[in-house]
């Protein structure tokens, strides 16, 4: 559909007198009106919607917005007007709203869509795809797992869609830990950036969770040796609710290695914990540029970056190779009511660019 167009003091006569169903009429001079359709024009008392221009002619729908479609007469005037179907268009031109799911196909360069149902994001229409607008870069759409790259770990995962988000979620078996990681190439003197935001559902026999932890990944594939930025969890839970009722909580980077087809989780490197772990959602960023330090950042807006570590660029991962995000369940996490314990993140944002 095209955007709704205006025009100041657009106006111009008849040539020829129409009936009362004709849909294409020709005007003296169509100059100082819009160049394309979609715009206003009154006749006499008639509001007719004007589809098409070419040169003079004019393709109109009759008798729109209550008036009635009538004969006019040669020389009658036509003008171009603002009606309460115009502005009502112009706002939808611009600003929609609606539950995700009733969202329309992206047409539209910048029309802006507000959902009502907490699904997803404020998204804006880039004319081919629906973005999320403000913080997030991009929408992200359940894929294969292998679309982002290759699958590391014990754990069977899956992707689900929640709006314009990703629920990745690692399913275990008693007294097991699970694990499961996407990891893409890394190349130097690029910025690779995830957001995460962690949710744990302990549909388990268990009473604790020893560890679990959601983050974004560096990784040598030659020695297994790996880097995790993220939340780290240690929580005691009401069995089977899927709730936490107490524990410690951590934010930073830890180091594991992976062996037999494993992570297996390593030294605290640099963490906050309890007060100080971050309560709002946001971006982690491990920016690896071509020589100096590795600079391990967090933010909350995709703007202003916090450095929370910066090591040297072969420390723990001498020669970094692949990157990606992790979801992590130490032992112990039960089979529960659901069959299995299961741990996972909410990924809004990724990107490797």
């Amino acid at each position: 559909m095209s955007y709704e167009l205006f025009a100041n003091a657009a106006t111009s006569s008849l040539v020829s007198g129409i009936n009362s169903s004709v849909t294409s009429l020709t005007v003296v001079d169509a100059s100082s009106f819009p160049a394309t359709g979609n715009f206003r024009i009154v006749i006499d008392t008639e509001i007719m919607q004007v589809t098409a221009v070419s040169t003079n002619t004019l393709t109109v729908v009759r008798g729109t917005e209550g008036t009635t479609a009538a004969s006019h007469s040669s020389a009658a005037t036509v003008t171009v007007i603002l009606t309460a179907a115009a502005l009502a268009s112009f706002r939808s031109d611009t600003i929609q709203y609606g539950t995700n799911s009733s969202r329309p196909s992206a047409s539209k360069p910048g029309v802006l869509y507000f959902p009502s149902d907490g699904e997803g994001t404020i998204a804006r229409d880039s004319g081919s795809v629906w973005n999320p607008f403000g913080l997030y870069s991009f929408p992200l759409t359940a894929p294969s797992t292998g679309t982002f790259g290759t699958t590391l770990g014990t754990g069977t995962d899956s992707f689900t869609q929640n709006g314009d988000c990703i629920v990745h979620k690692a399913n275990g078996v008693a007294a097991t830990t699970v694990t499961a990681a996407h990891v893409g190439t890394l190349t130097q003197d690029k910025i690779y950036t995830v957001q995460l935001s962690p949710f744990f559902t302990p549909y388990s026999s268990a009473t604790s969770i020893p560890v679990a932890m959601p983050g974004l990944i560096i990784r040598d594939s030659a020695t297994g040796n790996t880097r995790c930025f993220g939340f780290h969890i240690n929580l005691t839970t009401t069995a089977n609710s899927g709730t936490f009722t107490s524990g410690n909580r951590s934010f930073g980077v830890v180091a594991f290695t992976y062996t037999s087809g494993n992570f297996v989780l390593g030294n605290n490197i640099n963490s906050f914990a309890n007060s100080n772990y971050p309560t709002t959602p946001i971006f982690l960023r491990v920016n690896q540029p071509s020589s100096g330090n590795r600079l391990w950042q967090w933010s909350i807006d995709n703007q202003n970056w916090i450095t929370h570590l910066s090591e040297a660029w072969n420390l723990g991962v001498a020669n970094p190779d692949q990157v990606g995000f992790l979801v992590y369940a130490g032992s112990n996490f039960g089979t529960g009511a659901s069959g299995n314990g299961v741990v996972g993140s909410i990924i809004r944002h990724y990107t490797q660019a």
